[in-house]
């Protein structure tokens, strides 16, 4: 290997979250599978969290993808029969967390008679095979549809009590991508409510999405921050028009500059009313 290569599993974690559900009843098995492969290439993304993927299985030793040039190197994580996470093994392990120590910690929260959101039981511990970079979780929101305010804030509460109860019991950071079906400035609010330390990242959204606004987010822990979140294109007309939702990217900071908490810190005395800045638990562009 030539002096000044990096090894594979010693370039930077990425992470994207993405619904791949159906914008319509417009089906299109071969040319959703063609742009799911076409961003796995193009971004090469250390994790992809999934919503609505629907697929029992993906990878290369799959019949149904063998057709598709399926990079090796990715692998699935499944929970209920469906494809949850796809992720680098040359970089990444995961390991899902046990649903039933999920169940444990809503029961001790005393939630309601509603149980928990299916979407809570899609927790995953990340190891970098990179021994310098530290493990952390990993969790897939789907916010539902077709809910009320009130039931969009009760979740969201309930998800960051319990993960945030499992990032302090397992001393691990956490992070929290996937589509919220809410805009972020509910996130927000729910975040300021609740005094949770959990940072969010508000982003500028694609043109198509510029009108229908954005719902599809990322949060993370305070100790473990992210850059250059931004939406990515699905690479052609045909399938921006098949799955109406934006890839959201991002890359993983595991040693945050010193100075963060010295900016937070300052930042503890503005309000969301004063202009474009924004709170300390919110990230985003100006």
């Amino acid at each position: 290997m030539a002096t000044g290569d990096i090894h594979d599993n010693q370039r930077p974690i990425t992470i994207i979250t993405a619904n791949v559900g159906y914008a319509s009843n417009d089906y299109d098995p071969y040319e959703r599978k063609t742009a799911i492969v076409r961003l796995l290439e193009t971004k090469n993304p250390t994790i992809v969290i999934l919503q609505e993927s629907r697929f029992k299985q993906i990878g290369s030793n799959s019949a149904h993808w063998r057709d598709f040039h399926f990079p090796d190197k990715y692998k699935a994580k499944i929970k209920s029969d469906e494809v949850k996470f796809l992720y680098d093994s040359k970089k990444i392990k995961l390991k899902l967390v046990d649903a039933g120590e999920i169940q444990k910690a809503n029961d001790h929260l005393s939630n309601t008679a509603s149980g928990l959101p299916q979407a809570m039981t899609l927790m995953v511990v990340a190891e970098p095979i990179d021994e310098s970079k530290p493990k952390f979780l990993c969790v897939s929101w789907h916010g539902k549809y077709k809910a009320d305010s009130d039931t969009r804030r009760k979740d969201l509460k309930m998800l960051f009590e319990i993960v945030t109860r499992f990032s302090e019991n397992m001393n691990l950071p956490v992070i929290i991508g996937g589509d919220f079906n809410a805009p972020f400035s509910g996130i927000a609010s729910v975040l300021e409510e609740t005094g949770s330390s959990l940072v969010g990242y508000d982003y500028r959204p694609s043109r198509r999405r510029s009108f229908s606004g954005a719902i599809d987010f990322f949060l993370s822990s305070s100790s473990l921050t992210l850059k250059d979140v931004a939406p990515v294109d699905w690479g052609s007309e045909k399938a921006n028009k098949l799955l109406d939702h934006d890839p959201i990217f991002a890359e993983i900071q595991f040693n945050p500059d010193e100075n963060v908490q010295v900016i937070e810190e300052a930042f503890q005395k503005l309000t969301i009313n004063e202009g474009p800045r924004r709170s300390p638990i919110f990230c985003g562009y100006l």
